[in-house]
């Protein structure tokens, strides 16, 4: 007899610390148990599946995954983009992204404008959960660069663009179509 609700087979899509895109299995059962007030409750649990890997081709590997039967981590973990935008259309976009999407990295550029004044623009990048399609999107122009604004946002996860997934993505994919 089993002791267990629900099992079901999922994936999660990070980057790894190479700046690569990896794919993570989970094993996800709900189990029945009884809290502190004496009442049934259904405990969700995750385990590491084992798998571990760098897929040459997202998108196709996302495919046969959900052929076997994998699901989407974030139908089982609901998907925050803790990032904010003072661009209410920005903002209501990511409020939605979180039910498909997760987003992979927050990254800052400088810019110069046309009165050679350095501003600070953030961006994210993300990944459609059930197609492997990745996207990069702007999010903010923060205004004029400043030591403490680079700082602020070094402290809530962003990084500059030139360490950045999207970036480096970018200069492989000029230096193989030439």
């Amino acid at each position: 007899m089993k002791n267990y609700l629900n099992e079901y087979r999922a994936y999660d899509i990070n980057l790894n610390d190479n700046n690569e895109i990896a794919i993570v299995k989970y094993y996800v059962v709900d189990t029945p148990e009884i809290n502190q007030n004496g009442q049934r409750v259904v405990v969700r649990n995750f385990s590491f599946f084992g798998e571990y890997e760098v897929p040459e081709d997202l998108s196709s590997r996302v495919q046969e995954l959900r052929e076997e039967g994998f699901m989407p981590m974030n139908q089982f973990k609901s998907v925050n983009f803790d990032v904010t935008s003072f661009n209410p259309l920005v903002s209501a976009k990511l409020l939605f992204l979180g039910a498909h999407h997760k987003m992979l990295e927050k990254v800052y550029a400088e810019t110069i404008d046309h009165n050679n004044i350095c501003n600070v623009e953030t961006y994210i990048t993300y990944v459609h959960m059930k197609t492997g399609e990745i996207f990069t999107m702007k999010v903010a122009n923060l205004g004029v660069h400043s030591d403490e604004l680079v700082k602020k946002l070094k402290e809530n996860g962003y990084q500059y663009i030139t360490d950045s997934y999207a970036y480096q993505q970018s200069r492989h994919l000029k230096q193989k179509s030439r």
